[in-house]
């Protein structure tokens, strides 16, 4: 199943004076503890989607300082109104390897303390993908700085709402064509999900911390990926 990503033209999303005022403290706060951060274009997902959603309406009217910028406030969902809020499109991948490896890679950019995480991210209006499948098999490929030929097959195993970090995501399986040992160290290292791990237990296995949305997949999903 392919899920195509179908722009459509609508009315600037409304964000109220209050809301913005509160967006901009918080992405000048993340800016002054990461100057490299910068303001990319995000798809923002119109109507209801689901792991079973054949397609994925969207408008590109809401950016990575609205989205960064509202949720530093943990609290958010109790002081802007249903109308307000948004969420924007993003995928994560189970990355595995030609010999069994599932791989997370760390993380120290954007307005997550540093972690190690599953791979993926938000798809910008600057990626222009025609499906999220083709965005995560680039993005797959781009973080290993590998050719776009290194990823043999995609599949996707879920779809999870993530309304108090304003995304919405799907998750997919990506088969790579490459061993664990071929896989480029620099400049993102990547780990090897050992045996028996589970995202509950991760500092048994990991002394770098979890990233928060990644826990949460891979506490839904891990399962059903390592037993295929």
């Amino acid at each position: 199943m392919t899920t195509p990503i179908v722009k459509t033209d609508t009315l600037p999303h409304f964000i109220s004076d209050e809301v913005n005022h509160r967006v901009t403290e918080g992405w000048q706060t993340l800016q002054a503890k990461d100057p490299r951060v910068f303001n990319g274009t995000l798809l923002r997902v119109l109507g209801d989607i689901n792991e079973n959603s054949t397609s994925v309406p969207v408008a590109d009217d809401i950016g990575y300082r609205e989205v960064v910028g509202l949720r530093c406030y943990k609290d958010f969902l109790d002081w802007v109104g249903e109308e307000e809020r948004y969420q924007v499109l993003s995928a994560i991948a189970f990355v595995e390897t030609a010999d069994g490896v599932v791989l997370l890679r760390d993380r120290s950019t954007g307005d997550w303390e540093y972690s190690i995480e599953l791979l993926g991210g938000f798809i910008t209006a600057n990626d222009a993908p025609d499906t999220v499948e083709e965005y995560i098999s680039r993005r797959v490929a781009a973080d290993l700085s590998m050719p776009l030929e290194t990823v043999s097959s995609v599949e996707r195993i879920g779809h999870i709402d993530f309304k108090s970090i304003c995304e919405s995501m799907f998750v997919y399986k990506v088969s790579l064509s490459i061993l664990f040992k071929d896989i480029k160290q620099s400049p993102i290292q990547f780990f090897a999900i050992p045996e028996g791990y589970t995202a509950e237990a991760h500092h048994s296995f990991f002394e770098i911390p979890l990233h928060s949305p990644s826990q949460a997949v891979l506490e839904k999903y891990l399962a059903t990926v390592i037993s295929k």
